[in-house]
């Protein structure tokens, strides 16, 4: 209730209209996009640890 009352009290109503001449940001291709994610070195290494974690997981809970 207090985070809801702090909320209601803190942040304050953006101007109307205030996207409305935004730009529109180019889009790249699928091929594209996934090639900038496999880039990043922390994304390949969490993927793979999460990929590592699942599988050891799975194949203890089959043995015990």
């Amino acid at each position: 209730i207090v985070c809801v009352i702090l909320l209601a009290v803190l942040v304050r109503e953006p101007v109307r209209g205030g996207a409305d001449g935004a730009q529109v940001l180019k889009r790249d291709n699928w091929f594209s996009d996934i090639l900038k994610i496999f880039r990043v070195k922390s994304f390949i290494l969490t993927t793979l640890g999460f990929t590592w974690v699942a599988f050891a997981l799975g194949a203890l809970s089959w043995w015990a």
